[in-house]
């Protein structure tokens, strides 16, 4: 949808709406562990290994914990879907008195990546000690899914992901008992389309060259929180003129620069550029989680530029400049 917006140096802006999905959950403990994916926000939630020992008392002295992540699968068409930075983490053990605590273990990596065979604990140092029969060893994890870049090419679906967990224990260096206990890992995630835009709010803008020094010296203007804009993804705001002159005369619009910048925070000016009827990137900018950004708007004309601008007839003199906003 295009929509056009007049300034005293005529501006109209054309809005380009792009896709944000945005999707809002949380599930605690199922088994499976059912995950509705937000794309802003991403999405935890926890799920638990337990075994119960059926043998008779056993000492060990060495214990190792593996993840196995299979692929993530749309259950509709089967496409494998990769999702970066799925994270899995080790909160906390409980059960029976010989349940080991945390900080027994010689933890390799926690959290580790849910992709492929991953190693959380690969040690004990609790020292020489037993479980008996009937002991239940109860492990915590929460799971981490990232919103944001990583779903950006991500479609609608609900895809599942097996996930096991295998724990050896042993005596001495020798891990002689393994077991391992499948579970899996179900992501609904649907797409609510929003409107990315970009708003104009200094609507009339008046660059006026009304005395001497404004002739010698060039003049500037700030419109504070110019432009406003919401979109989810890394973005661009370019901008460009329908002529090479301004209306009705052989001004060159070049004689006017132009810069959009904000806080750090919102991204990047590309610093000031003369004005064209090249599209030119002006702002480079991060996303905004669906919430609005204001940016400010510089015009310049220079001191050089101005001495030029004597030589035409002194009335208003006005040009078409259009606004694009659009991914990176």
């Amino acid at each position: 949808m295009k929509n056009r917006i007049i300034v005293t140096i005529i501006i109209f802006v054309i809005l380009a709406l792009y896709n944000i999905e945005q999707i809002s959950a949380q599930n605690n403990r199922p088994d499976p562990l059912i995950l509705n994916l937000d794309e802003n926000s991403g999405v935890k939630g926890k799920i638990y290994y337990t075994k119960t020992f059926n043998e008779l008392s056993f000492y060990y002295r060495n214990i190792t914990l593996e993840v196995i992540a299979g692929n993530l699968v749309n259950e509709i068409n089967g496409a494998i879907v990769n999702i970066p930075n799925k994270k899995i983490k080790l909160l906390n053990t409980s059960g029976s008195r010989s349940t080991p605590s945390m900080n027994e273990f010689n933890f390799v990596a926690n959290p580790v990546q849910l992709n492929g065979i991953q190693t959380i604990i690969g040690g004990y140092k609790g020292g020489f000690t037993n479980y008996s029969r009937g002991d239940t060893w109860t492990f915590e994890f929460e799971v981490e899914m990232e919103g944001g870049e990583n779903l950006k090419n991500v479609p609608s679906g609900r895809y599942s992901m097996d996930l096991t967990f295998r724990l050896a224990i042993g005596f001495g260096w020798f891990l002689s008992d393994s077991y391992e206990s499948r579970s899996n890992l179900i992501i609904n995630y649907n797409k609510l389309e929003l409107a990315n835009e970009i708003v104009i709010n200094a609507q009339q803008i008046s660059l006026a060259l009304a005395s001497v020094d404004d002739y010698t010296g060039g003049i500037s203007k700030t419109y504070n929180n110019g432009i406003s804009v919401t979109y989810n993804t890394g973005y661009k705001v370019n901008v460009h003129t329908t002529n090479e002159v301004f209306n009705n005369s052989t001004i060159p619009v070049k004689v006017v620069g132009m810069k959009i910048d904000g806080s750090p925070a919102f991204g990047s000016s590309r610093g000031i550029k003369p004005l064209s009827t090249n599209s030119t990137t002006l702002f480079q900018g991060v996303g905004t989680g669906g919430k609005t950004r204001n940016l400010d708007v510089h015009y310049y004309i220079t001191a050089e530029n101005a001495k030029k601008l004597l030589t035409y007839d002194p009335k208003e003199y006005e040009t078409t400049l259009i606004y694009t906003l659009s991914p990176q």
